[in-house]
């Protein structure tokens, strides 16, 4: 199992001059689940850009490391997936050719191939429709399922439930059982169970960045 580990100390983030993200020092690593909780507005989803590499702090330092070896933003990136509701897709691309493309591009876990995504994350019946054509549930599931599938090391998950039905719930919990527990998974959630069912660390943003396992 490889190992992945983000070490933040006092990093700070601005929304122009309001800090969003203030001297938060947290130490996260295979194989946590990690809540990332607040109200809205109280930087989760900054929060999960800095930890996953995408944008850099103002202050302080994100330290990522692969096996204890200390490796440069960019580098994380390649080893990571995300997938968020936000998260934009090709509109003019076929669900098929997305699942074909993603693969080509980042591989998928060992043992797995694109007729598995779309199997196992009960698609079948949408290969031939455009992103266009697809329901907002349908599309979150291709999102989780290109995330979940990616051959990556560390799965950032911003309110992954959005617009899933309650089958589409129950997925996502198999997914994680399958597919998370041998991973670094960090999930941006209000306060929705379903969706850190799973996670064992809180990120608390309401208390000021509250670091705790439970």
């Amino acid at each position: 199992m490889i190992m992945v580990e983000i070490i933040t100390e006092g990093i700070y983030k601005y929304y122009g001059e309001t800090p969003i993200i203030q001297n938060l020092s947290v130490n996260i690593k295979t194989p946590d689940a990690v809540w990332i909780a607040g109200a809205n507005g109280r930087g989760k989803s900054t929060l999960l850009s800095l930890l996953s590499g995408l944008r850099s702090a103002e202050k302080g330092k994100i330290i990522f490391k692969k096996d204890d070896k200390v490796i440069n933003a960019e580098q994380f990136s390649r080893i990571i997936s995300i997938a968020a509701p936000y998260q934009g897709l090709p509109d003019w691309l076929t669900l098929s050719e997305i699942v074909e493309f993603h693969g080509a591009m980042r591989g998928w876990r060992p043992g797995y191939s694109a007729r598995d995504v779309i199997s196992l994350s009960q698609l079948e019946g949408h290969l031939n429709k455009s992103v266009a054509q697809l329901s907002s549930g349908l599309r979150q599931r291709l999102r989780l399922a290109l995330a979940w599938f990616a051959d990556s090391e560390a799965i950032f998950l911003d309110e992954p439930c959005a617009h899933l039905d309650k089958g589409g719930e129950h997925w996502y919990l198999e997914f994680y059982n399958t597919f998370g527990k041998d991973k670094l998974v960090v999930v941006c959630s209000n306060n929705t169970k379903v969706e850190r069912a799973f996670c064992n660390v809180k990120i608390d943003l309401d208390i000021g960045g509250y670091f705790v396992y439970f």
